[in-house]
């Protein structure tokens, strides 16, 4: 793992350019925060279920990160850090939606009887995340900037859906595992297909760091591509991308060996 870091460092150095003034240093550490994530999402998706009503809400959910990194050190001020973390991350959704039910009688129209639909769903996503930030020193205090690179690598959904009519009360829950193995059957194939297994985006944030190694830290990272896919039928089999693009909030704690 130490390798793998002073590789990743280096090349974030060899693009900045020599310096050859300088006596280089490397720094390593361990971080862990706890986060809140949601999404920028015109009509959010959760593992297939289109979000498009007027009535339909994202709110945040909470989540953590954990892993390591190697700092290179290019003066006493200016430093490259490059992080591996594996992290959790989510999304709450609910949604409120008038509906004929059950929706998958197609032979006896008359029989669909009208009722609303009050659906909620938690989505959580498990990621490796790969930051590579410039960070400057004001004394102990720092600030950091720069791109991300994540890897989606499956995740659970926690559906509940109530629908209420007239003349019935229908519950529905479910608890799902799902991966991104790609298995070519009609059940597992939306699995594969729903999600962008690689997504870049940008983080910008601050810590404080103590003369004893330890520190404390702020960072805000927001996707530049979208996160979620849905399954459209209308003109064929096949996947459309949805605005969702991911935003988190992590506030932290390390330590620098």
């Amino acid at each position: 793992m130490k390798r793998i870091f002073e590789i990743l460092v280096f090349m974030a150095v060899m693009l900045i350019g020599p310096n050859s003034g300088v006596r280089a240093q490397f720094r390593f550490g361990v971080k862990a925060s706890a986060t809140l994530n949601s999404m920028i999402a015109d009509c959010p998706v959760v593992y297939g279920l289109i979000l498009n009503s007027e009535k339909s809400e994202v709110s945040p959910a909470f989540g953590f990160n954990a892993g390591g990194f190697g700092e290179y050190f290019i003066s006493e001020k200016f430093s490259i850090v490059a992080e591996v973390l594996y992290a959790r991350q989510g999304v709450k959704t609910h949604l409120v939606e008038d509906l004929f039910f059950p929706a998958d009688v197609t032979q006896n129209p008359e029989d669909y009887k009208h009722g609303t639909a009050d659906i909620n769903c938690t989505l959580t996503t498990h990621h490796l995340n790969i930051p590579l930030m410039a960070r400057y020193y004001f004394g102990n205090l720092s600030f950091e900037a720069g791109p991300q690179i994540s890897f989606c690598f499956g995740g659970r959904e926690k559906h509940h859906s109530k629908y209420t009519g007239e003349d019935f009360v229908y519950n529905h829950t479910t608890d799902e595992d799902f991966s991104l193995t790609e298995i070519e059957d009609e059940v597992n194939v939306d699995d594969y297909r729903a999600f962008n297994r690689v997504n870049f985006g940008m983080g910008v944030g601050t810590a404080y760091n103590f003369d004893f190694g330890m520190f404390v830290s702020a960072r805000f990272n927001i996707d530049f591509t979208n996160t979620l896919t849905h399954l459209i039928l209308e003109n064929g089999f096949g996947w459309e991308v949805m605005q969702s693009k991911y935003w988190v909030i992590a506030l932290g704690v390390g330590y620098r060996f």
